[in-house]
């Protein structure tokens, strides 16, 4: 029956009068019909420039009655939207058998490359003194070409030690 699949169920009515019992039965038809689809294991977070990912996605059929059906292998050619040379959120809209989903993905960019630009205004601290950062800056190359300079932060430098004397080693993670 395509998307719909028929059911015969039998009513039965037993009625009494003037205590003579009569029984009845009428066959009834239940349709039960595609509402919607549901897709599973579509691959959520992608790396710039990442083609669409969908082999462990399938799509199945969502029947009124809750039941599931014909699930199959979601393919390129069932879904839109997607561009993998945007960054963030996407909506992307699979199709099948005339219904569609949206699922949300997201594109992030990766860091190819960080340079110090300009290090603090100061670099020569007395002994217990905490570290300093102001005027230092780095900028950040990513993998779609762009670049952002942005101030150093406490939480990107370790390695200073306020109650250690001479030269220290200082580590800038981004």
């Amino acid at each position: 029956f395509g998307d719909s699949d028929e059911y015969i169920q039998v009513i039965t009515i037993s009625y009494t009068k003037d205590g003579k019992t009569q029984t009845t039965t009428y066959p009834v038809t239940t349709k039960d019909y595609l509402e919607s689809i549901v897709v599973e294991n579509l691959q959520d977070e992608y790396t710039y420039g990442d083609d669409l990912n969908v082999d462990c996605a399938t799509v199945a059929k969502v029947m009124a009655s809750g039941n599931t059906k014909d699930k199959v292998q979601l393919t390129k050619d069932m879904v839109s939207g997607y561009d993998p040379y945007t960054e963030g959120n996407q909506t992307l809209t699979m199709t099948y058998a005339g219904e569609t989903a949206n699922e949300v993905v997201t594109v992030v960019d990766n860091v190819v490359a960080i340079s110090i630009k300009k290090t603090p205004n100061k670099t020569t601290y007395d002994f217990g003194e905490g570290l300093d950062l102001t005027g230092a800056y780095i900028d950040v190359v990513f993998e779609n070409g762009s670049t952002d300079r942005m101030a150093v932060t406490s939480s990107m430098v370790s390695g200073y030690d306020p109650t250690v004397s001479g030269r220290q080693t200082v580590t800038l993670e981004y």
